[in-house]
């Protein structure tokens, strides 16, 4: 976890990162990331129950990074 370790001042917990890997586990977390090429520019993470999608947090690095997660995000779910 590099970039939590780097951002100390996080509400990122150990407890938070626990507990998402076993939603992880339980098929309810899921991400989204935005790569070019091999830098993640983007994302947004959550929990999906049924067909309802509970965005946790987002960032982006690049201009519009996190709406194309979003954008994704929208597409993956109207299947």
């Amino acid at each position: 976890m590099p970039l939590i370790e780097k951002n100390s001042d996080t509400w990122i917990t150990n407890e938070m990162i626990e507990a998402y890997i076993q939603l992880h586990y339980e098929g309810c977390a899921h991400s989204v990331e935005v790569w070019d090429g091999d830098n993640l520019v983007g994302g947004i993470y959550g929990v999906i129950i049924g067909s309802i999608f509970s965005g946790e947090s987002m960032f982006s690095r690049t201009r519009d990074g996190s709406k194309v997660a979003i954008a994704h995000l929208c597409s993956w779910m109207k299947k």
